[in-house]
């Protein structure tokens, strides 16, 4: 666990600032996560190949100046949930690729791409997004399912709430990626 602290990452390795590796729980809570940079890494990763993992993440900050990375990306047949987490990313703030995400009053806010973007490239992507605030460069939700690129499985969009805040796209956007 790691909880009541500060993670500062300054970037220029190839990884993960926290890796969540298979069949293990991480509880963040409390804790501020910021990516120096333009080369920072991703702040919180469950890589493909990892399942079985269950993640939390509650009452945090997660910022980066990564021009190329998103600050969490999830992949692999994993349960994250975020709860009141404000996620603030340059290149992009959530990227979910496989597995379950949940997100319970969140601000998740980035200025080129998408707040949160969603993906079918591994198992089981499932999004819940049942409050929250939420903006992009592109769009505040963007799903680029069967794009043809892996398409692995078919996925699941619940939205039960929240605020989407247009970017050049659109607020909401499922469709191929633009």
């Amino acid at each position: 666990d790691l909880n009541n602290g500060t993670i500062v990452e300054y970037g220029g390795n190839s990884g993960a600032t926290i890796q969540v590796m298979s069949n293990s729980t991480v509880n963040i809570s409390n804790m501020t996560l910021t990516g120096i940079g333009n080369r920072a890494n991703q702040l919180v990763r469950a890589h493909n190949g990892t399942s079985g993992s269950t993640i939390n993440i509650s009452d945090s900050t997660i910022t980066s100046e990564s021009t190329s990375e998103y600050d969490v990306v999830l992949r692999g047949m994993n349960t994250t949930t975020l709860d009141n987490v404000s996620v603030t990313g340059t290149h992009g703030a959530v990227g979910i690729e496989g597995g379950e995400l949940t997100l319970n009053n969140c601000t998740i806010n980035t200025s080129n791409y998408y707040g949160v973007w969603i993906s079918n490239n591994y198992d089981g992507t499932i999004v819940v997004i049942n409050s929250g605030d939420y903006s992009g460069g592109r769009a505040a939700v963007y799903a680029s399912i069967d794009d043809g690129n892996q398409d692995a499985s078919p996925v699941s969009i619940t939205i039960n709430g929240g605020r989407f805040h247009a970017g050049s796209v659109g607020d909401v956007v499922l469709g191929p990626k633009v």
